[in-house]
């Protein structure tokens, strides 16, 4: 089954007013959330501590931490040899000392598995005592939150639903998974010298901001009624306490104008976000919301369930209804020309500005064994050749100056905070000892204390407070703050609409886009690049992949700007729904390995330029077209 998501937006004065009962779910969810992470975060340091207080695997660990340290330090040393030397080759009593360190560890290492090994078979019972408390508190979590109820600051006592109870546990159980797949490679990873190593992958804390996600499930009632699209959209049916929508037939959709598409998609959606105890009582906990649908399901589409997710930019917020239906699985596709799509991380100045796009940015190329028809809606995301068998995937001038203007928004909310910051810490030299009004344990404010405050909220909720109850002389003080409160606030809401805006720009053109490959093209081939591991590779490192060191900055600045890999999901996504194949190709030296000798060239300075020469035939050739059509041989030897 193929599982697809609807988005409906919300109309904007419902967003920006919730209702009472939409901000008690959101904020027993974050709640809950923070529960799930503090027992988390207790059941981990138990278990270290059953490790710790085994001696045999505790001295291991004294022993690895010093050879861990002793191995940076012989690391620092042969870098510094480097350098004294002036090559990258170094020989001599560090270089020794450094492989005794690499084996002394990787011993150290082995010793410390076996230890573990040896004293699990006696620890047994430990862990498994602290698994089922584990369990057994994760479980009275669904008592606290959806049966007892908690009380809120006001003395009343609400309940969760049962719906979003399930969704912040299957999520904070899907992140565990990431976390302990994180730390498993981490701690594979080596340690390069005195560069410290990634952040370390766990559970944190997180402030209430007044986001969240409510979800409902829509489950087959006791007579089996069906979850299509148009038993969920009846008025009186059988979910009609549970998650309701209007539908109209795809083919009456179909032959409708825009306007009256969009009068017939302005919808009332009723959904359950809680009742009487967390239970289904008929009439109660179920909103009607005011959305826009832009497009109707399938009718053999079966609907799962939905969410009413809830995102603040700046003083704002905006909510909207994704909706999960399951459709049966396509046809497999048989026939159509074979695509590839790789990433570009050069600005691909000379192909743009030939096409009379110099100030647009390089996002994807793409090459097909026939012509690929691109629509009127998507000519200024593409650029396309006169056989239209290939082109490049950009982002227009103008999606680029909306980030750039909410990149100089930015900037000017950093530049005013930091001014305002330093006459408040010069201010505090001067003065005695003051109490910190926004602190809960009445910790005083120094000047050390608040040169090192990074977060805006906290300068901003000191302003609230001195302007209820200033200190003694300082009405210019307190004046100043107010006035950056209130520009800071109108200029934070300015710059998320902004960057909101371009954002869901981009991706409607991503979305397209991959529809565009998707109904057209037999088979798509992907490029397997990670896409986050480049940007976060260190300059001069070694890689198998077909992106040089000498690119790697540029390609971690354009990382953020392109988004290349949601462009990559929504292929990927959209040749899943019409039965495409997709193919992972390996991107290994397809840049370096010259299309017409094979000789593979080296990673240097020429990797800067679109056009370089080959050492071992001397032609010349273009890096993107040498690399199309490599892929193009690995998918076509993949039939």
């Amino acid at each position: 089954m193929a599982v697809i998501v609807e988005t409906l937006g919300v109309h904007h004065k419902w967003s920006r007013r919730l209702p009472k009962a939409v901000t008690d779910q959101l904020w027993l969810a974050h709640n809950l959330r923070e529960d799930l992470v503090s027992q988390t975060l207790a059941y981990e340091a138990a278990v270290k501590a059953v490790w710790s207080s085994y001696p045999a695997v505790a001295a291991v660990e004294a022993d690895l931490a010093i050879a861990l340290a002793a191995k940076v330090k012989a690391e620092d040393d042969v870098k510094a040899l480097k350098v004294r030397t002036r090559s990258n080759r170094a020989s001599g009593p560090e270089v020794a000392v450094l492989k005794t360190a690499e084996a002394d560890l990787r011993r150290l290492r082995r010793d410390l598995s076996d230890e573990k090994k040896r004293v699990y078979a006696i620890a047994a019972d430990q862990f498994a005592a602290l698994n089922q408390e584990f369990y057994d508190a994760q479980k009275a979590l669904y008592g606290k939150y959806c049966q007892q109820g908690v009380v809120d600051r006001d003395g009343r006592t609400i309940y969760l639903y049962w719906g979003t109870f399930h969704e912040v546990k299957t999520h904070h159980e899907a992140a565990a998974k990431r976390i302990a797949k994180a730390r498993r490679e981490l701690a594979k990873a080596p340690v390069k010298g005195s560069q410290p190593k990634p952040r370390w992958p766990q559970f944190r804390h997180h402030r209430y901001t007044g986001e969240g996600t409510l979800a409902v499930e829509v489950r087959p009632t006791l007579a089996k009624a069906p979850r299509s699209p148009s038993a969920v959209g009846e008025a009186n049916g059988p979910h009609r306490n549970t998650f309701s929508m209007p539908w109209t037939d795809p083919a009456v959709w179909e032959r409708m104008t825009p306007s009256q598409r969009r009068q017939a998609g302005r919808l009332p959606v009723r959904m359950r976000i809680g009742g009487v105890k967390g239970h289904a009582t008929a009439g109660q906990g179920v909103l009607e919301i005011p959305v826009q649908a832009h497009r109707m399901l399938p009718l053999e589409a079966e609907i799962t369930g939905a969410k009413l997710t809830v995102r603040r930019y700046g003083s704002k917020t905006k909510a909207v209804i994704h909706v999960t239906a399951r459709l049966p699985d396509p046809e497999p596709v048989d026939g159509g020309p074979d695509v590839v799509v790789r990433w570009t991380w050069r600005k691909e100045g000379e192909a743009l500005a030939q096409a009379g796009r110099r100030n647009s940015n390089g996002v994807a190329q793409w090459s097909s064994t026939s012509p690929i028809e691109v629509p009127d809606n998507l000519r200024e995301y593409m650029l396309v050749d006169r056989n239209k068998t290939a082109g490049i995937v950009v982002l227009p001038k103008a999606l680029l100056d909306r980030f750039a203007a909410a990149d100089r928004m930015r900037s000017r909310m950093d530049l005013a905070f930091n001014a305002v910051l330093a006459g408040l810490v010069e201010w505090l030299k001067e003065v005695d000892t003051i109490t910190d009004p926004t602190s809960r344990d009445e910790a005083t404010l120094t000047a050390v204390r608040v040169a090192g405050w990074k977060n805006p909220n906290r300068l901003i909720r000191l302003a609230q407070a001195w302007a209820e109850n200033p200190p003694p002389d300082a009405s210019d003080l307190v004046e100043n703050l107010a006035n950056w409160a209130d520009n800071h606030r109108r200029l934070h809401t300015r710059e998320a609409l902004t960057r909101r805006r371009a954002v869901l720009r981009r991706e409607w053109a991503y979305r397209n886009i991959a529809a565009m490959f998707a109904r057209q093209a037999g088979r798509v081939g992907l490029v397997d690049l990670d896409l986050a591991g480049v940007a976060e590779r260190k300059p001069g490192s070694s890689t198998d992949h077909d992106v040089p060191a000498a690119v790697e900055d540029q390609a971690s600045s354009q990382r953020m700007l392109a988004a290349s890999g949601s462009l990559r999901l929504a292929i990927a996504q959209a040749c899943a729904r019409e039965g495409v194949a997709v193919v992972n190709l390996d991107s290994a030296h397809s840049t370096r390995r010259h299309i017409a000798c094979g000789v593979v060239n080296p990673a240097d300075g020429r990797s800067w330029n679109r056009v370089v020469e080959c050492d071992g035939c001397g032609q010349r050739y273009d890096q993107g077209e040498n690399a199309l059509a490599h892929l193009s041989r690995k998918l076509a030897a993949t039939s």
